[in-house]
C-alpha cells in the first residue's frame, strides 16, 4: 500500500501496515510472538515520544509468520505522563512492559482499562531499556 505507514523488522520477515501512528516519534517497538494461545493472535507495541503506548493486533499472513500482507489494527492506547522509551511482552499474560522517563517500569493490557496500569519496578534514572527474561521469569532495567 503506497503511502500506508509501516513497521518493519531486521528481516524480511516482517512488514506491517499500521492503521493509526503516534503523533511524535516512535522510540520503541516489541512484537508478542508467542500469545496465550492462538485465540490472543499477536500484539505490537510501540512507545513513544508523544507519552503514549499503543497496541495493534497483528493480522497474520502466510503460514503462522509476520508476512507482507499482514494488517495491524488498533488495539488499545494508554497516555503517560512523560515519554515511554521502551517496551517489551510479559509472555504469561501478554502484557506489555514499558519504560521512560518517569523512572518506572509498568505493565498494561488494554482489557484493564486505561487507568489499570501496574507499576512493576522503579529505577534511579529514566528506564531506556526494559527486557522480560522467558527463561528466568524476571525481568531486566536499565
Amino acid at each position: 500500500m503506497f503511502g500506508a505507514p509501516v513497521v518493519k523488522g531486521h528481516s524480511n520477515d516482517i512488514s506491517v501496515p499500521l492503521d493509526t501512528l503516534p503523533k511524535d516519534s516512535i522510540s520503541s517497538i516489541a512484537f508478542n510472538r508467542q500469545g496465550v494461545g492462538e485465540s490472543q493472535g499477536k500484539l505490537l507495541a510501540a512507545g513513544s515520544w508523544d507519552s503514549t503506548v499503543r497496541l495493534w493486533s497483528v493480522n497474520q499472513a502466510g503460514h503462522g509468520g509476520f508476512g507482507a500482507a499482514g494488517l495491524a489494527t488498533a488495539a488499545g492506547c494508554l497516555k503517560e505522563k512523560r515519554p515511554v522509551l521502551c517496551t517489551d511482552f510479559r509472555p504469561t499474560d501478554n502484557a506489555v512492559l514499558f519504560g521512560g522517563l518517569d523512572k518506572t517500569v509498568k505493565a498494561w493490557r488494554p482489557e484493564w482499562g486505561e487507568d489499570a496500569r501496574v507499576s512493576v519496578a522503579s529505577h534511579t534514572q529514566p528506564v531506556s531499556e526494559v527486557k522480560w527474561l522467558d527463561h528466568h521469569g524476571g525481568l531486566v532495567v536499565r
